[in-house]
């Protein structure tokens, strides 16, 4: 069996190079910047979940533990709201982790 290679034609190549000047756009930008920031959202509540899980906590014994009710652990894990970075270090405290920030 041979390779064939693909030959970039030049409306290909006219696409890419208008491919590349859309995502050098603000438009793009503030996109890519929204989407990154629900997949990290997601990522921290599915983690947390997980690890409350782990510990064998209830949503009202972790929300006891960082001086929070339930129903806001309820909304932590829900992504309706998110906690803050104090939060988020009561909750390391609480489950003997520690809060990394990788960029």
């Amino acid at each position: 069996m041979s390779k064939t290679t693909k030959k970039i034609t030049p409306k290909a190549t006219d696409s890419m190079a208008k491919l590349r000047a859309f995502v050098q756009t603000e438009e793009y930008q503030n996109y890519a910047k929204e989407e990154d920031e629900k997949i990290a959202i997601a990522v921290l509540v599915a983690r947390l979940k997980q690890i409350r899980k782990a510990k064998k906590l209830t949503q009202k014994k972790l929300g006891e533990i960082v001086g929070d009710k339930q129903s806001q652990v309820a909304r932590w894990e829900n992504a309706t709201d998110i906690p803050n970075v104090k939060t988020l270090l009561r909750i390391c405290a609480a489950i003997g982790g520690k809060l990394e920030i990788i960029y």
